[in-house]
């Protein structure tokens, strides 16, 4: 059975460095980075800068 993650608990913090990404955004830097988890347990950093964002990959969980 596939599972669509989809983020229910943000954790928002001083922006960390660039993600891993598939579509890298330098713009993104230098705000926040907000750690998104997966009810399931997984998580993915996203880079956020006003209206710009860099969404890195889901991870596994911890």
């Amino acid at each position: 059975m596939k599972h669509t993650h989809k983020p229910k608990t943000f954790i928002s913090r001083c922006f960390s460095g660039p993600v891993d990404s598939r579509r890298p955004n330098p713009r993104a830097h230098g705000w926040a980075t907000v750690e998104q988890v997966c009810p399931c347990g997984a998580w993915r950093l996203v880079n956020v800068n006003q209206k710009q964002k860099e969404i890195g990959y889901w991870q596994p969980e911890r």
